[in-house]
């Protein structure tokens, strides 16, 4: 009985431990690959998330899944890939994300955008350049946007199923440098371009069914777009002033009107999803870190890991939010307002 009472004390001491650990963050692991980093990047209405972890004793990274039940599935990688990386996941369980070779491209690693079935089957979907290549959606067609860079081109793409190959997104005449940051399930794309010799960012709207690019810099400024929801709503920095303390902040906007709302979250706040209930998160800096938000119309921000150093990525319509916290794959919950 003495050695149960004892078990019992450690046991409760260590669940008042996690309620403590909670209370403070709303943060909780969702556990990875059993490697010394991992962060998710994306959950779909299922809870299906998914994101990148390093393997047990290496830093390589592979893709993995967390199944709605918990169980943690190891993505895998291409046929004599190093690595690989899942960024995004659509309703349907489809991932995508990235494969990395160690050679090839053109003089070092090559990185090749992949799509992962629900069944966990890998799709190579062709070379997209060198490790600067980053994929940042995919929508309930199975189309994938991000970007890529070729020598010192930066270009925005799309992967449409239907048509089988890699495509650059429609540019602005003269456009030198672009970015795809987020889509919808609408058929839209939103991110930024350079024009000319310009080196601010100009934001636009892409247009995948029509195959058309719009600037909207008359309503944004100078501004990047990081996401938008099924109903046209936009998320992104934008440029407010000259100064370090007020140069840029996170900017919400919505259809038909001739501004943007600033949410006031904090220089350089990064927004990077926003959800169908409008509903926005991402990260801020703060000290010598950064703390993962939610920001809600009427309510403003609440700091999703306080203390910690943190980053929200996803939210689902569902309010499911997946990110990083102090380094490994996390949920978030919602804090209390008031």
């Amino acid at each position: 009985m003495g050695s149960l009472r004892r078990s019992n004390v450690v046991v409760v001491g260590v669940l008042a431990a996690l309620v403590a650990l909670v209370a403070a963050s709303c943060g909780v692991p969702i556990g990875d690959l059993g490697g010394a980093r991992s962060t998710a990047f994306g959950v779909n209405d299922a809870g299906l998330i998914v994101g990148t972890s390093a393997l047990p004793g290496s830093s390589v990274e592979h893709a993995f899944k967390r199944e709605p039940d918990g169980t943690i599935v190891d993505l895998g990688t291409l046929p004599g890939a190093v690595s690989s990386a899942a960024a995004a996941v659509n309703g349907h369980g489809e991932v995508a994300g990235t494969a990395t070779f160690a050679a090839a491209w053109p003089s070092g690693p090559s990185v090749h955008l992949v799509r992962w079935d629900a069944d966990g089957t890998i799709h190579d979907l062709g070379l997209l350049g060198g490790t600067d290549a980053m994929v940042r959606g995919i929508d309930d067609d199975g189309r994938i946007v991000g970007f890529t860079s070729t020598g010192s081109d930066e270009w925005a793409f799309v992967h449409d199923p239907a048509g089988g190959a890699i495509e650059p997104l429609p540019g602005l005449a003269d456009s030198r440098h672009s970015a795809a940051y987020g889509m919808n399930d609408a058929g839209d794309a939103v991110g930024y371009q350079r024009v000319g010799d310009d080196q601010v960012a100009t934001p636009v709207v892409w247009d995948l069914d029509a195959g058309t690019v719009t600037d909207v810099s008359a309503v944004w400024g100078v501004a990047a777009l990081f996401d938008i929801n099924d109903a046209g709503v936009i998320v992104g920095l934008k440029r407010y002033g000259t100064s370090p303390a007020d140069q840029n902040d996170a900017a919400i906007g919505r259809p038909g009107s001739t501004d943007v709302e600033r949410l006031g979250i904090g220089p350089f706040a990064i927004a990077t999803e926003i959800n169908d209930d409008d509903t926005v998160v991402g990260y801020v800096p703060e000290g010598s870190g950064c703390v993962a938000f939610r920001w809600d119309p009427g309510i403003g921000r609440r700091d999703l890991a306080p203390g910690a150093v943190s980053f929200a990525w996803s939210i689902s319509d569902r309010g499911q939010i997946a990110g990083q916290l102090d380094g490994h794959a996390a949920v978030f919950a919602s804090p209390p307002v008031g």
